[in-house]
């Protein structure tokens, strides 16, 4: 019989537990396909997140784990960590391979998805949700330090 659900009550909150790993392991698009959130994240389009990454890599090959953390080996002893993303965030379904990849390991993870929000909105400065983001990984660290 399947486990209960982990999400929690909170419309905001998305909690991935083992149950969700076969929705989190979605084939996401390929170069050249529209990705489902470009335009609805204010901040990050997929040309920028492109011309970024490519910037960012340099020579190395995209497949090396040092460039995608999705692609690491997380051994025993990796500190606990907190992922924030939103419902905009261009980058949501790498925060969730992201945790899924992080509880495989067995590493304490938290995802906390936000509702209409997007990448990296604790940035912006007298923003509510991300001065109560922010609240919420300290609390995180505060619980784990």
């Amino acid at each position: 019989m399947p486990r209960p659900s982990r999400v929690r009550r909170e419309p905001d909150v998305l909690e991935v537990g083992p149950h969700r790993r076969r929705q989190a392991r979605r084939r996401l698009p390929a170069a050249g396909e529209r990705h489902p959130r470009d335009g609805r994240d204010p901040l990050l389009t997929r040309d920028t997140a492109e011309k970024l990454f490519a910037a960012y890599r340099g020579t190395a090959s995209a497949v090396d784990p040092r460039i995608s953390p999705v692609l690491a080996d997380f051994g025993r002893g990796f500190v606990p960590t907190m992922i924030t993303t939103g419902t905009r965030d261009l980058l949501q379904s790498d925060a969730v391979r992201f945790t899924r990849v992080l509880r495989d390991a067995t590493v304490p993870v938290r995802l906390r998805v936000w509702e209409g929000m997007w990448h990296a909105f604790e940035s912006v400065p007298g923003l509510p949700e991300g001065n109560e983001c922010m609240a919420e990984v300290f609390g995180f660290l505060d619980g784990h330090l």
